[in-house]
This record gives structure tokens, sequence and C-alpha cells, in this order.
């Protein structure tokens, strides 16, 4: 569904599977605390979890300099039918350097279940 998602919103994706991600997460720097199902490199950022097209997008524009990638963090809090998501920014070191909250209008697919980290 991530996929598909990013593919709805104009970005390119190419799918890569592994069977060992941590070699890969590693290998981009990703915290090992924030590691999830899904990795993904845009540019010179790592990206992981579900962090949606809109924040990529914007990361990509923006370009910002001494930041590593993004992490999607689940959060427990729900407003109305949404869910509330936290999108963290980290820089090259690993270290948290700015979060936005991000709302989901709807559960589909694997979006709304739970990933082993």
């Amino acid at each position: 569904p991530w996929i598909r998602d990013l593919r709805r919103d104009g970005l390119a994706v190419s799918v890569v599977l592994s069977r060992d991600i941590t070699k890969t997460q590693a290998k981009l720097g990703v915290p090992r605390e924030f590691s999830a199902c899904h990795t993904a490199v845009a540019d010179r950022y790592w990206i992981e979890g579900h962090v949606p097209a809109e924040s990529i997008s914007t990361m990509l524009n923006d370009a910002p300099e001494g930041v590593g990638g993004v992490a999607h963090l689940r959060a427990e809090i729900q407003s109305g039918d949404k869910l509330v998501w936290e999108v963290v920014t980290y820089d090259a070191e690993g270290r948290a350097i700015s979060s936005a909250p991000q709302f989901q209008s709807s559960i589909e697919g694997d979006e709304g279940t739970a990933h082993e980290q």
C-alpha cells in the first residue's frame, strides 16, 4: 500500500527486495531504534517506514543540508477518524532535528497494522 500511495502521488518508485534489510539500514545510517519494515532511498536521503509522499517531496524539493533522512513513527493518538503519525527528520549522525504530525484520514492495507521494529 505504501508504494502504491507514493506512485499515486507522483513519485517514481523502484522496488528492491532484500532478505536482510538491517544491513541496508546500517549502511544508510538509519537509527537502529527507528528501523521499520520499509527502507527507501531518495537522492541522498534515507526514508524509513510509511513516510507520506508529501513529506518526501518537500524534503527533496528543499534539499536540506545536514539531513540524513526521515522516519515515519506510529503515534497512538486519534483525532476523530484520523490517525496522527509523526514524521521525524534526522541528521547524518542519526539525531532527531525536527518532527511534524501527519494525519491519515483512512486506515487501509498494512498501514493500520503494527509492524515489528
